[in-house]
């Protein structure tokens, strides 16, 4: 179990967990800290990862390879509800912008990309844009974050 997100009420954890059928890919778990329980949040054939809550709580973004690469979903949270895919060819570890009206996500060579995104009824996505080259770190943890005013994201050197 790999945690890799709060909810911004404190009430939720989302976090990776191992197929328990295949044993080789992710699933997306939700730990509700008033119930002291888990509950399997998504689980399909392919691997989904690196769910992040948006910051109304009504919302979650997370990555799946079930188009044959990496690529950026959104999912209403709780549920039930369709999935929107976000980004356009390939991406992965997202974040939410704290205003909640876009969605940051790492992309091939360095890049990142920033999608702009419509929550009140559905989820419209719009056309993903370069923001530029940035330094992401291989390792056990997301290595980058929102800043504490929304206007970007940053690097964490450690």
């Amino acid at each position: 179990m790999v945690p890799t997100d709060w909810s911004s009420d404190g009430r939720f954890v989302v976090y990776n967990l191992i197929d328990a059928k295949t044993k080789r890919g992710w699933d997306l778990g939700i730990y509700s800290v008033a119930d002291k329980k888990s509950s399997i949040f998504l689980s399909t054939p392919s691997s989904e990862a690196n769910g992040r809550f948006s910051p109304d709580g009504r919302w979650l973004v997370y990555t799946s390879d079930e188009s044959g690469r990496y690529e950026v979903y959104v999912r209403p949270f709780p549920g039930p509800g369709g999935k929107w895919q976000i980004s356009t060819a390939g991406g992965g570890q997202p974040v939410w912008n704290p205003n909640g009206k876009e969605i940051f996500y790492a992309y091939a060579d360095n890049k990142m990309r920033v999608v702009e995104v419509r929550t009140d009824s559905g989820c419209e996505a719009g056309t993903p844009r370069a923001l530029g080259e940035v330094s992401l770190k291989s390792g056990t943890g997301r290595k980058e974050d929102d800043t504490p005013d929304g206007d970007g994201v940053l690097d964490d050197p450690g």
